[in-house]
């Protein structure tokens, strides 16, 4: 390869600023990863998109093998099981479930399995 050439690639940057040579090995030794935050940098460009927001691009945080993930933080988590707990006062006959576990029903989000989490499990207890 000509001497120019080589000099141009190895000063040669991405948008982001790196530099092209070593974003190259990078993707040359991990192209997994490489892929995962190519798609997830896509994603995060168009969350505010009329289809990234209709598809919830704004929840999506990993690709977990194109299986859906529990996107909440550990505060909304807190948030919600505090108000089903204040909801069984008033409501103590009612059964908490998600809504995937509705009759007729084909949805894994948010990927929570009310019978097998011990929290909300309880709440059915009481």
């Amino acid at each position: 390869m000509d001497e120019k050439v080589i000099k141009i690639i190895n000063e040669s940057r991405w948008a982001d600023g790196q530099i092209v040579r070593n974003r190259l090995e990078e993707i040359t030794f991990n192209p997994m990863q490489c892929q995962e935050e190519f798609v997830l940098r896509l994603v995060r460009e168009n969350a505010t998109t009329v289809f990234g927001r209709e598809h919830g691009f704004g929840q999506i945080r990993s690709l977990n093998e194109g299986r859906p993930a529990d996107t909440r933080t550990e505060a909304q988590k807190a948030a919600i099981l505090f108000l089903l707990k204040d909801l069984k006062k008033d409501y103590p006959n009612a059964k908490v479930v998600g809504h995937r576990d509705f009759p007729n029903v084909k949805k894994e989000c948010p990927c929570l399995d009310v019978a097998s989490d011990p929290d909300y499990r309880q709440l059915n207890l009481d």
